[in-house]
């Protein structure tokens, strides 16, 4: 009895504890037990396949959670069409309320995102349209049926909100599409114009629900209240990582860089900076792109087969055909990295005419400074260094020697005491490896291991 008389206080506060702990721990606590969560996720930059990854896989995780809605906030030029549309479809398909939030501007695929939001919030001075859309070299698509299509997405999300209950004109979203088209409301654009709508346009044409200036306003515009738990949604830095590496320009350099690489790599003996860089470059090109889903791992064997084919031809001979096999192999897999084939193949060209560009560039520039001495003849082949006149040359067929410097399938031989430039049959011939003279053709003599 003393014992309790002396610790009744402690008793008392652990029995409280573990009463307050029980319950706290099943109901998740009183105090946040009705209170809604809304997932923010943050559309930036350039439309592509890596921003839809991150984007649907945003509003699953709102959706495994039970969220009340997402808010996506809106700032970008626009990017990709085939992005566009399946970032679209996700928003629209969506389990829980995903809304639209345009807090700076929503222009080209950007507009077409914000359209699919169940409700359409803007900040006043936010501009939303001008989805004109354009090729790989940022002309103006002309055909009808691009066209054609693109009108029928902006025309059927113009329908989705009228069918919401806003009364808008259809062809206002068209008109952002198309320039030609005519809108049936007066005053919103010139003619010839593709429309922009800044964010109090938008409202007093029903193509938005709400103007707010923040996040918390847009949300309180949206019926959430102060108490409302916000969960941003942020890129992992491997997501980041991909997203910058699928940027348009981006992937041109990686391009670039990686063919200039490989080239210079097969042109020059062993391995060494160039090839280093060329096969670092394109394991970043496709490894974004296996990141943000725009390709599987395929590609990536397809472009080692490539490789593989051309180390063959350089080293067995034969009539090109495992070398055109391996440049058939390595275009391939470039083209079957993008969404589509025609931008495959188009930025495929593109990325050869920077290469040829940068390559002259590189050559005019390297070439002066002494870098290039191992590919370029910059001495006389004097007789006093052990060199012979073509002339004599007809009289090597048959003779026997070594091979002083690796043949790839070019480089240097010894016969006698004379050092001679010479080719093999297309074989690599090891530096020191004993030759024969199988061929002579005026300057050019032609060699084969006798091992």
């Amino acid at each position: 009895m003393k014992w309790l008389k002396r610790h009744w206080f402690d008793i008392l506060l652990a029995i409280a504890i573990i009463i307050g702990s029980y319950y706290g721990f099943r109901s998740g606590g009183p105090a946040v037990e009705n209170v809604p969560d809304v997932y923010v996720i943050r559309l930036d930059g350039e439309v592509e396949y890596a921003l839809y990854d991150f984007i649907s896989a945003g509003i699953e995780e709102a959706e495994r959670r039970k969220a009340e809605a997402v808010l996506i906030e809106i700032a970008t030029f626009g990017g990709r069409v085939d992005a566009m549309t399946d970032i679209g479809e996700v928003i629209t398909t969506a389990k829980i309320p995903v809304y639209t939030f345009v807090r700076g501007k929503a222009l080209s695929a950007g507009a077409y995102i914000a359209l699919s939001g169940k409700k359409i919030v803007m900040t006043p001075e936010a501009v939303m349209g001008a989805s004109e859309p354009r090729d790989q070299s940022n002309q103006p698509v002309t055909d009808e049926k691009v066209l054609s299509a693109m009108r029928g997405l902006f025309r059927a999300a113009a329908g989705a909100r009228r069918d919401r209950g806003a009364d808008l004109d259809p062809s206002i979203a068209e008109a952002m599409v198309d320039s030609s088209i005519e809108v049936r409301t007066e005053g919103v654009r010139r003619p010839g114009e593709l429309v922009v709508l800044t964010g109090t346009e938008a409202l007093e044409l029903n193509y938005c629900d709400h103007l707010a200036s923040t996040r918390d306003a847009a949300l309180a515009a949206l019926g959430f209240e102060e108490e409302t738990i916000v969960h941003m949604i942020t890129p992992s830095p491997a997501q980041r990582f991909a997203r910058l590496l699928s940027e348009s320009y981006i992937s041109m350099i990686l391009l670039v860089v990686g063919i200039i690489g490989i080239i210079i790599e097969f042109t020059t003996p062993g391995f060494g900076v160039p090839g280093v860089i060329g096969v670092i470059s394109f394991a970043l090109f496709f490894g974004a792109r296996i990141m943000s889903n725009m390709a599987g791992w395929e590609v990536a064997g397809l472009f080692i087969l490539g490789l593989a084919l051309l180390v063959l031809e350089a080293m067995i001979p034969g009539f090109g055909i495992l070398g055109l096999s391996g440049i058939g192999a390595f275009a391939a897999s470039v083209i079957l990295a993008y969404p589509s084939r025609t931008a495959g193949a188009w930025s495929l060209g593109l990325a050869i005419l920077w290469m040829i560009f940068a390559g002259r560039i590189i050559f005019r520039l390297l070439g002066t400074a002494g870098a290039w001495d191992h590919l370029i003849l910059r001495h006389s082949e004097l007789s006093e260094e052990g060199y012979i006149a073509t002339t004599s040359q007809v009289e090597l067929l048959g003779r026997e020697g070594v091979a002083l410097t690796t043949m790839r399938p070019s480089g240097s031989i010894q016969i006698d005491d004379d050092r001679i430039d010479a080719i093999s049959e297309g074989t690599y011939i090891p530096a020191g490896t004993p030759i024969r003279v199988v061929k002579v053709e005026g300057n050019r003599i032609v060699v084969r291991s006798i091992m």
